[in-house]
């Protein structure tokens, strides 16, 4: 059973056994856990969401305060990434293309007893940096990695993993500004035609990165890589 079926099943029988009436509408918290060696990287405790839909979200352990991050946010931290640690950056962005083509490094997480393995992005374990997010509390670069992880893993279920990592690709690298001439303008004129405004600063384009549902917003793996075909200096 996928992980999505049993928080949905969970749900189900907590809102039965506790008599609760507004259940589209319940906040359902699920704790996730990690092998022991994953877990000692982490600063972060992991929590699916089951409203409507499901959302990842992080705990601080020591305020207790939720940390949510769309794609936008997402797509922020990588650009951060690429200004300031280029090589970790191109190495996220290498093991995205390897998921795009449905192959990528094993990771796995538990819902209580269960555990479930996905295909996902693993760094060396010695890397040493924190991250700003939006609520003001910094993560770590394994608290983002296993956002991520599970944010593709959500991706992959609904058939939206390829559209949405090379958002995060084409996105990521024009605003870092890490492409070569050729490349950046074949890019600035891909994210165009998905009516981004490359003209501005991204924050502008935040409605339309973060549209979900019918109106999400999802990049042709075939269009992306067309921006690619030929490089120079």
């Amino acid at each position: 059973m996928h992980f999505l079926k049993e928080i949905d099943e969970k749900k189900a029988e907590y809102i039965v056994k506790n008599n609760i009436l507004n259940e589209k509408e319940y906040y359902y918290y699920i704790k996730l856990e990690f092998e022991d060696e994953d877990e000692k990287l982490l600063s972060k405790d992991f929590y699916f969401l089951k409203v409507n839909t499901l959302s990842i979200i992080m705990k601080d352990r020591n305020s207790k305060i939720k940390i949510y991050l769309s794609d936008y946010d997402i797509i922020n931290i990588l650009i951060f990434l690429s200004k300031k640690h280029l090589e970790i950056a191109k190495n996220i962005f290498e093991q995205m293309e390897s998921l795009i083509k449905e192959a990528g490094n094993e990771t796995s997480f538990y819902i209580e007893s269960n555990k479930y393995d996905i295909k996902g992005i693993n760094l060396e374990n010695n890397l040493n940096f924190d991250i700003d997010t939006p609520m003001d509390i910094s993560i770590n670069i394994y608290d983002f990695i296993t956002l991520l992880n599970l944010v593709i893993e959500k991706e992959r279920y609904a058939n939206h993993v390829q559209g949405t990592l090379c958002k995060y690709i084409a996105v990521s690298k024009y605003y870092a500004d890490i492409l070569s001439t050729t490349e950046r303008k074949k890019v600035k004129t891909l994210l165009g035609s998905y009516n981004i405004n490359t003209n501005v600063d991204i924050e502008y384009n935040s409605k339309i990165i973060n549209k979900d549902k019918d109106h999400k917003l999802l990049i042709e793996y075939q269009e992306l890589l067309s921006c690619f075909a030929n490089k120079d200096s």
